[in-house]
């Protein structure tokens, strides 16, 4: 698989597998464990089990109920909600009523409006579109198992939960959905109004355009 990810400036790298990257994700409750004593020993405030930075901002509004870290320069506003393991890196915006579960977020990435990001790994640079979500579950099939499609070979995750890997410099158009396991390659850009599935190669841009009629009206 391409590389998705530069983690180069990412402060918590270390818990990223670069090869199989979807199983950095069930290690994240246990890794925010692992690096609480260090983290408030250099000025992360703890809030309940989460682990927040002091230049970060943090609407009392904002709801955590799981472990979680969010980093320098990040903003967190009224009615997000972060739950069951969350790791935010620097200088990223989180919009109001927005939803993430499980799932690691990259530097400087941008979800501002209405968004759902579940079990999935967000890289840096990525503007959530409003209204897209990351689809974490096959409800309605008999095999639930979520897989991934990596150099043309169907791949396991051994999860029913998993949503997307999303590369570095992705744009996401409005009102977007990532069907449980896509993947998509670095700068991609996504119009309006798409269902993503599979993998979407890198530098690509995805179209959708419905027709649209328009007639006098009498």
């Amino acid at each position: 698989m391409y590389q998705l990810f530069d983690l180069s400036q990412f402060s918590f790298s270390d818990l990223i597998n670069i090869e199989k990257p979807w199983l950095s994700l069930e290690k994240i409750d246990g890794y925010i464990t692992s690096r609480r004593k260090e983290l408030i020993e250099k000025g992360f405030k703890a809030v309940g089990q989460a682990l927040i930075h002091p230049n970060a901002k943090f609407d009392p509004a904002a709801v955590i109920t799981g472990p979680a870290i969010i980093d320098s320069g990040t903003e967190i506003c009224k009615n997000a909600y972060l739950r069951e393991g969350v790791i935010i890196g620097k200088n990223c915006f989180v919009g109001l009523g927005i939803e993430i579960k499980h799932s690691i977020i990259l530097d400087d990435t941008r979800i501002p409006h209405l968004n759902y990001v579940a079990d999935s790994l967000i890289g840096s640079h990525v503007n959530f579109g409003a209204g897209t979500i990351t689809a974490n579950w096959k409800g309605g099939w008999d095999n639930r198992i979520v897989s991934l499609t990596i150099d043309g070979e169907r791949v396991s995750t051994e999860k029913e939960k998993f949503g997307a890997l999303i590369g570095d410099n992705v744009y996401l158009g409005c009102n977007n959905v990532t069907a449980p396991g896509t993947i998509i390659g670095r700068n991609v850009l996504t119009y309006p109004l798409c269902l993503l599935r599979g993998t979407i190669p890198e530098n690509s841009i995805v179209k959708n355009k419905p027709h649209i009629e328009i007639i006098e009206r009498q």
